[in-house]
């Protein structure tokens, strides 16, 4: 996380070289473009079968990463991050 004080009486936070970092530690390909973790069917939860541990654990640390972002700069992500969080735990 970047913090700019550059501009008088203002500060400019960036978070894209820690969130990049945090899609590149990702141990599968992530690719595509979105604004938002939210898609149309957010919440709708699909039978599947249980990850197993490496993923599990891969999935809740990057979701952990921008969790940690969404409650520092990025406000309009934490819907969609905090309900992965809940259903990404299995």
């Amino acid at each position: 996380m970047k913090l700019d004080y550059s501009c008088s009486n203002k500060v400019n936070i960036t978070t894209v070289e820690y969130l990049e970092q945090a899609l590149a530690d990702f141990p599968e390909e992530i690719f595509g473009d979105a604004t938002s973790p939210a898609g149309k069917n957010l919440f709708k939860i699909r039978s599947a079968p249980l990850l197993e541990e490496e993923r599990k654990e891969a999935l809740n640390h990057c979701v952990t990463q921008f969790l940690f972002v969404c409650m520092r700069c990025r406000p309009d992500i934490q819907t969609g991050i905090s309900f992965l969080r809940t259903t990404g735990r299995n």
